[in-house]
């Protein structure tokens, strides 16, 4: 019974993360005054991604978030000392790129603990749009203040949410810096697979732990796009997140496969990829026989906040290693750059 649950859990959390855009409101702008300096002047009215309007009356001090691209954008953003909570995910550095930094930060937390949210009077609480309606009722109802942003499923997406976020906490400046962030590393390796002629490129499929991949519409093809390749679900008219079979995989026969190195209750990703590799049925893919099938972590694949750039360094190395014997593509993301409000 204990697996069954872990299994659960995980495929909700990488649901979550793993973002497809189908049936998906676009995140919405917090509706800010902002003076030229990039302060935010409170008291602050904005409409969260489900059409809730709140009025921020001042900079938040006590910030919980209950999403681990909350926990890792907040982080590169204010200083710690502002934020009272962080999810618990955010401890597991086999998919928090944050794992370092969120030890010194007590308080983890999770939909199911909303009697200690409430102790922790904080005063703006992040979730996703997906969150239970009736939690974030029952903490509205204490009169705490509840934004839910729209998980992205772009690149994008992603850097419009660092500055939406920004712009509720009062850290527009530091959004800018991390969003320049992003943009060096996109363009450092646009600058190298730019030269493979459209030809060359090569196709590379992702497998997550329950046999899905993720098609048009997802994360994982911005990221394929973003390191010059095809991905192959893409190329088989895949369109969003769909498990598949082996006989799919083989139909498909990508160049490159990559795995999860995510291991959690009830999913060991090394076991996952050994016998991947050595199942029989599949040993006449070219990944196979290439021996081009990788196991990247799923902090950098599964990543909707600013570090989805470390998976686009991933799958450019992984792909054309040639291309970076010379250079590193990996940023360095503004952590916990703020002080006060910036």
């Amino acid at each position: 019974m204990k697996r069954i649950i872990a299994l659960i859990v995980s495929v909700l959390i990488i649901i979550g993360i793993f973002t497809v855009s189908v049936a998906q409101t676009p995140a919405t702008k917090a509706e800010t005054a902002v003076k030229s300096n990039n302060t935010v002047q409170y008291p602050l009215k904005v409409k969260d991604a489900n059409g809730f309007e709140m009025t921020i009356p001042k900079e938040p001090q006590k910030i919980a978030s209950l999403t681990l691209a909350s926990d890792e954008i907040l982080l590169s953003l204010v200083d710690k000392k502002r934020i009272i909570a962080i999810s618990t995910t955010a401890d597991d550095k086999g998919i928090s790129n944050v794992s370092d930094i969120a030890k010194s930060i007590p308080n983890k937390i999770t939909s199911k603990d909303i009697e200690k949210i409430i102790v922790f009077k904080p005063d703006l609480v992040f979730v996703a749009n997906w969150a239970d309606a009736k939690f974030v009722k029952q903490l509205r109802d204490t009169g705490i203040m509840v934004y839910a942003y729209a998980a992205p499923s772009s690149i994008e997406g992603i850097k419009k949410l660092v500055s939406e976020i920004a712009g509720l906490v009062n850290a527009k400046s530091n959004a800018i810096n991390v969003n320049k962030s992003m943009d060096t590393t996109l363009e450092a390796v646009k600058a190298k697979v730019n030269t493979i002629k459209p030809q060359k490129k090569l196709t590379v499929l992702y497998c997550d732990s329950f046999w899905c991949t993720y098609g048009t519409g997802t994360t994982f093809d911005e990221i394929a796009k973003a390191a010059g390749v095809i991905n192959a679900a893409t190329k088989a008219k895949i369109s969003g997140i769909v498990q598949i079979n082996k006989e799919k995989v083989i139909e498909m026969n990508p160049d490159i496969i990559i795995l999860p190195g995510w291991s959690y209750q009830g999913f060991d990703a090394t076991d996952f990829a050994k016998k991947f590799k050595e199942d029989k049925s599949l040993a006449g893919l070219k990944a196979i026989k290439n021996n081009r099938v990788y196991m990247v972590t799923d902090a950098h694949m599964t990543s909707i906040s600013q570090y989805i750039t470390l998976a686009v360094g991933d799958v450019a190395n992984l792909a054309y290693p040639d291309l970076f014997k010379k250079a590193s593509v990996k940023p360095v993301p503004v952590i916990n750059a703020g002080k006060g409000g910036q």
